[in-house]
């Protein structure tokens, strides 16, 4: 089967990392794929498997890529281009305003398209009004649609008025490198871009006011975003900016979640939080704010880990402090649940599914 996978960057959250991965299990099943981003070279992070096909689609010079629909045009008429080219059968499409523009290219094709929501598209207002009315109308064109959750798919039923909708979780790939849940440092690590959504100014209110800094805990967030200054000037008001650190974005996050005792997810809204079921897959003990979208679903609702209400910073000082005990028995037991219930997530179960979607809509 010739499969073109589109997604607007090979960048390092879970979109990213999510669609190179799938484009490696369907290569080493046999099938021809191609990998169609937006994004210029210079933006990539993951590695991309060499039976795969890059190509970029969509390119423009930099004084036009500000005019949205001169954008959604060019990936438009690129993506149509690549899908003639390589003879394809079936598309697969990532990230919000990228399925937009690929149902738009390809009408009158009869190539079949799946689209994937990688967020919460009814919990924050992810596109512009005019993307937002047209959402709907042209996923009801689509071959099929594939979301995140069980709640995000009966809201995309209801609102969207929408038949079918596949839900189809992330994977949580083994990590071979995990070390007994004994020997970690006293470390609450958080991963995460550093913007409005992932909540990290309650994170550090939170940090205030437990009392794991005192103890000899630090607070490493990891990533990188437009928020960086005003999460670090409110750890020093705070007076905890000697326990906080801000190394940035890595390469090698498994080491970050390896040497951490407890990992710790403050968003306000997610999808599907990858970093989540990575922390879990390497053995650490979670928090996790209930926010909308799979986090509890993903800690079994508070078996696997501790949920706090979102943006309430002594609910989540108080899990702070019962994780980061001098007894760890709570947390001995949690990090064991967690990374028990990451197993529920095997890659190649993903996998199949995603496959019984693409083989489906390709018959068809």
């Amino acid at each position: 089967m010739r499969v073109v996978l589109v997604i607007n960057g090979i960048y390092s959250g879970g979109g990213g990392r999510v669609m190179t991965w799938l484009a490696r299990e369907l290569a080493q099943r046999g099938h021809d794929v191609v990998l169609a981003v937006q994004a210029e070279p210079s933006t990539d992070f993951y590695q991309v498997d060499p039976r795969v096909v890059v190509v970029r689609c969509g390119s423009l010079p930099s004084p036009l890529r500000r005019f949205s629909v001169v954008a959604d045009g060019a990936v438009a008429w690129s993506v149509r281009r690549i899908v003639r080219r390589h003879r394809a059968e079936v598309v697969v499409s990532f990230i919000r305003q990228i399925n937009l523009a690929v149902l738009v290219g390809l009408i009158g094709t009869g190539v079949p398209v799946v689209v994937s929501e990688r967020s919460h598209p009814f919990a924050y207002a992810d596109l512009g009004r005019w993307r937002r009315r047209l959402r709907p109308r042209l996923y009801r064109r689509a071959a099929g649609v594939v979301v995140l959750s069980d709640e995000i798919a009966g809201q995309a039923r209801r609102t969207w008025r929408l038949g079918k909708v596949d839900v189809i979780a992330n994977p949580a790939h083994p990590v071979a490198r995990v070390t007994a849940l004994t020997e970690r440092d006293r470390v609450v690590v958080c991963v995460g871009r550093l913007n409005e959504l992932k909540g990290h100014p309650s994170l550090i209110e939170a940090w205030a006011r437990s009392s794991a800094p005192s103890r000899g805990w630090t607070l490493p967030l990891v990533g990188d975003g437009s928020m960086r200054a005003a999460v670090t000037a409110l750890a020093d008001r705070l007076g905890v900016a000697g326990s906080v650190e801000m190394p940035g974005s890595t390469h090698d996050v498994e080491a970050e979640y390896l040497r951490a005792a407890v990992f710790v997810l403050p968003s306000v809204v997610e999808g599907f939080p990858n970093a989540l079921l990575e922390a879990m897959a390497c053995g650490c003990a979670c928090i996790a704010t209930d926010c909308p979208g799979a986090t509890g679903d993903i800690l079994a609702r508070g078996d696997a880990g501790v949920l706090v209400p979102v943006g309430d910073p002594a609910a989540l000082g108080a899990a702070l402090d019962r994780l980061t005990a001098d007894d760890p028995t709570e947390r001995l037991r949690l990090a064991a649940a967690a990374l028990a219930r990451s197993r529920d997530f095997s890659p190649d179960d993903v996998a199949g599914q995603w496959l019984d979607v693409i083989t489906t809509v390709a018959a068809r």
